[in-house]
């Protein structure tokens, strides 16, 4: 029997001290740009890409040097740490360029462009440089890549039994489906997401954005993240090719990356099989019908309704963040279907963030098997998943995680409400940064998304808020159990 052993802090040294290295690269990419343009913020970028190279060389010399595969407990660690470091370094260019006056803000900013979520603190977009609004979508697409690859980290490096806190981000996608190499899965998401987003830009540049627009748009795009670098971007482009091209990039984006990789190998028979795509395509056809029509009877035009119903739904599956116009504006009847499609999220391997649907779609199965074993008491009625039973530990895991991301809500909501706001501010602020969506419901907030007139306790809250439910609950709530840390 192999002998455990304890936490090596030097191999998380290793790996985060290379993680932190070649992010130090990507912040210095904005400040090219900024010296393309003739602004004067270019040096806040190399800085910060020098101080960040220079605390990953620190961590790096402090690893160690010999190859040792990570074990599990190290493994979340790194997981945990890696966001972290990406939104302390990330936040560095808007302090140094002045752009936020308060560090709070600064991380604030950081910390939705990693977790991919439009929240933002900016509320004159127009106004910064084309260096800042770069960098506030190059966090959302690095954000994006990072938590699609987690989730290959757990499916096949720690293996199906050590991926409880993210099962169900795998339970749709076993083991034979893939690569069995992780290099090899690695390498062709990471292909399959550069692709994407160069094929985003094109067509967003053909559509009639700027070059410029259409690289930024394509990189929140594919990450679902909803950055843009106007205050009022579908205005800014208001045009049927446009919005159109939105919602099918944000269908997209919201699937996984797992489905996607089939779809473009023309595995179409494995593609239709996966029970979670069927699920998201007709949650997708459903709601965008149930808007389309609340809309028709408001007197809008049936076209503009159905590109308007489909536009906003899919943005809320794919926890883009983008809207047409405010939710509220739509009535209560609607504004109450977008909240419930807040919770639900995207699918699980795809950037989106939200409780995701294989979650919902195995919670509406147990519920149904439940219902019936009322009638049949000695009936067996085991719950499948893609042609597979779905464990009684995995169920258990489901409601479990429900039960804690309301209570994560709900003490978001108090803590804020602490802070001053108001009920609905409150809510909606709880609500959206959980799901990592970024759009308020509260017209007060609604606007641009923005959060800049919080207090700074709001702002703290709505950090951690997003924080924990960009690295799913359980990633999170394990270091607090002193087991963890024990040999």
């Amino acid at each position: 029997m192999k002998k455990k052993r304890s936490i090596n802090y030097e191999i998380i040294f290793h790996y985060l001290g290379i993680m932190l290295s070649v992010y130090s690269i990507f912040i210095a990419i904005p400040g090219i740009v900024s010296i393309f343009y003739k602004e004067n913020d270019f040096s806040s970028f190399f800085i910060s890409a020098l101080l960040t190279f220079f605390a990953g060389l620190v961590l790096y010399s402090f690893g160690n040097k010999g190859y040792e595969k990570l074990n599990f407990k190290e493994s979340i660690i790194v997981i945990v740490s890696t966001p972290i470091l990406l939104i302390l370094t990330g936040s560095l260019p808007f302090l140094l360029s002045g752009t936020s006056k308060a560090y709070v803000d600064a991380a604030f900013e950081a910390t939705s462009g990693i977790t991919t979520t439009s929240a933002t603190i900016f509320d004159n977009l127009d106004a910064l440089t084309h260096g800042i609004l770069l960098w506030r979508s190059l966090m959302q697409w690095i954000g994006g890549l990072i938590f699609i690859l987690l989730v290959l980290i757990f499916l096949i490096y720690l293996g199906f039994s050590g991926s409880l806190m993210f099962v169900t981000e795998v339970t749709g996608h076993s083991k034979d489906r893939i690569r069995p190499r992780i290099s090899d899965s690695a390498k062709r998401l990471i292909l399959l997401y550069i692709g994407f987003s160069i094929f985003f830009s094109l067509a967003f540049r053909i559509s009639g954005m700027n070059g410029f627009d259409a690289i930024c748009h394509a990189l929140a795009t594919i990450s679902t993240g909803g950055f843009s670098t106007h205050d009022a971007p579908i205005d800014q482009w208001n045009t049927p090719l446009t919005v159109w091209l939105f919602s099918i990039f944000m269908f997209i984006s919201g699937i996984s990356y797992f489905v996607l990789y089939f779809l473009l190998k023309f595995k179409f028979n494995k593609l239709w099989v996966h029970q979670e795509f069927r699920f998201h395509l007709k949650s997708i056809v459903i709601f965008s019908a149930i808007v389309t029509i609340a809309l028709v009877n408001a007197n809008i035009p049936f076209a503009d309704s159905v590109r308007t119903a489909l536009f906003n739904v899919a943005s809320l599956f794919s926890t883009s963040g983008y809207s047409t116009i405010g939710y509220s504006a739509f009535g209560p009847f609607i504004t109450m279907i977008f909240i419930i499609l807040l919770f639900q999220g995207g699918s699980s391997g795809s950037p989106a963030g939200g409780v995701k649907m294989i979650r919902m779609n195995i919670l509406i199965n147990n519920s149904i098997v439940e219902l019936k074993r009322i009638i049949h008491p000695n009936a067996l009625m085991p719950i499948r998943y893609d042609n597979h039973v779905v464990m009684p530990q995995i169920i258990s895991h489901i409601i479990a995680f429900s039960v804690l991301y309301i209570i994560s809500l709900a003490t978001s909501f108090l803590l804020l409400s602490s802070f001053g706001l108001e009920f609905n501010t409150a809510l909606g602020s709880a609500l959206t940064c959980l799901a990592n969506n970024g759009i308020n419901l509260d017209p007060s907030v609604l606007t641009n998304n923005v959060y800049s007139t919080f207090p700074f306790g709001a702002k703290v809250t709505l950090i951690a808020t997003m924080l924990i439910g960009r690295m799913e609950l359980f990633t999170i709530g394990i270091l607090f159990f002193a087991k963890f840390w024990q040999k």
